[in-house]
């Protein structure tokens, strides 16, 4: 997705423009616009700028973008379009001295395209790369490009491609239960299949949710720090004997997401941050895309501080037990690297993307190997995001225009609404 230059390039003659200037001019289909191309430059220019200022001034009372759009009968898309011109050609920038993302690295006119739609306050730093088959384009706010963020239930995805590597490699079937690779035996947990946790549809819950759970969720919550700190692989089969099996129908389950990435671990003869590394890191040359186990210690050196959206610091997520779940940490470049590798097919495990089995009753989304693929305004996408105690993220692939984007913020304000308009709107 390249940002549109806002100096039209052709000459002050007043020659009619062609359909594809009017389109760039006023963020419509080259279709919407073919009566206007023997309207004089001047005209469309003008139509263009009234559209923008609109844009700008209903943004500015606090309307979201579907209301803008339904105000003004267009997209989404083409709000954000509109918006992100009308910051271009403003000569004071939307950004108050408050804010921490003064500093880009990188590609700016990327960032300019995100920071025209994020908050003015609660991001405290930000990172974005758009991916195509033939390149990359990545920026940071606020941090260097170095710099690496927890990319939480994103982490899920990576997870789903080890899982169709490993059976690409013969060491599990989608049949493997649990019970072949962790002491659940008696247990109702051992029934439980490979491929129905990389669906979220084991029957698992999210989370186990004992009094004792949910007190130390509660507490660590307050205290600003990791709910699950100090938890490995002992307690994950602890949880597995002890929670309740539901019915095996589409639920979301981070427990669930859990014990199949150390499942796969253990059926490799490795733990979870090794099958990582020797299976998607190195393969895909990444920097830095790990997972911290040893705790604090183990964070890079460049590991941007995770903050809520009132800013305060939130402790890194370096348990071990959740980690196939919402554990990577990362930097955009690696990130990038995996979106490209995904989009050409050439990751282990890309098939982990393809929807299989409906995620929703009425069909509109559907689930992979740990990825969702959504219907979004007549549009289709696959995607996942991701939260922590101090960071979300966003990705999404629209694979029809083979074209991705993620996002990763120090915030615990959502950034799917911003991803889906700027993946939609490219």
């Amino acid at each position: 997705m390249s940002a549109l230059d806002p100096r039209p390039r052709f000459d002050k003659s007043g020659r009619p423009l062609t359909a594809a200037e009017a389109a760039e001019l006023l963020g419509m289909s080259a279709r919407n616009v073919r009566r206007l191309r023997a309207e004089p430059r001047s005209a469309v220019i003008e139509r263009a700028a009234a559209r923008r200022e609109r844009a700008a001034a209903l943004r500015a009372e606090g309307k979201s973008y579907r209301e803008i759009a339904d105000e003004m009968g267009v997209s989404t898309g083409t709000v954000g379009h509109l918006l992100h011109e009308h910051r271009k050609q403003s000569e004071a920038p939307r950004k108050c001295s408050s804010s921490p993302l003064q500093t880009v690295y990188g590609d700016d006119a990327l960032a300019a395209q995100v920071l025209e739609l994020l908050p003015t306050r609660g991001v405290h730093a930000l990172g974005i790369a758009s991916v195509t088959r033939s390149g990359s384009r990545i920026a940071t706010v606020g941090a260097p490009l170095a710099a690496t963020f927890e990319i939480g239930s994103i982490t899920k995805g990576i997870t789903g491609m080890l899982y169709l590597d490993a059976i690409e490699r013969e060491e599990v079937l989608p049949t493997t239960t649990l019970g072949e690779l962790f002491e659940l035996q008696g247990f109702g947990a051992a029934g439980i299949t490979l491929e129905e946790l990389s669906q979220h549809r084991s029957g698992l819950p999210a989370q186990p949710m004992g009094m004792t759970d949910i007190a130390r969720i509660i507490i660590r919550t307050i205290q600003a720090r990791n709910p699950f700190d100090g938890r490995t692989l002992v307690h994950l089969v602890e949880d597995l004997r002890r929670v309740p099996i539901g019915a095996k129908e589409p639920a979301y389950s981070n427990l669930g997401f859990a014990a199949l990435g150390h499942a796969l671990a253990a059926a490799a003869g490795m733990d979870y941050a090794e099958l990582l590394r020797e299976r998607i890191a190195r393969p895909l040359e990444l920097g830095r895309f790990y997972i911290p186990a040893e705790g604090q210690a183990a964070l890079d050196e460049q590991a941007v501080q995770g903050k809520d959206k009132n800013g305060r610091p939130q402790q890194a997520w370096t348990d071990l037990q959740y980690a196939p779940a919402g554990g990577i940490r990362t930097d955009v470049k690696s990130m990038a690297k995996v979106a490209r590798a995904l989009l050409t097919g050439l990751a282990p495990g890309a098939a982990a993307l393809n929807p299989v089995a409906a995620f929703s009753t009425d069909g509109a989304d559907r689930v992979g190997a740990g990825w969702m693929t959504s219907r979004i305004e007549g549009q289709t996408i696959t995607w996942h995001n991701g939260r922590t105690g101090g960071f979300s993220s966003w990705i999404g692939f629209d694979r029809e225009q083979d074209h991705a984007l993620f996002l990763v913020g120090a915030t615990t304000l959502a950034l799917d609404e911003i991803g889906e308009t700027l993946l939609l709107s490219s």
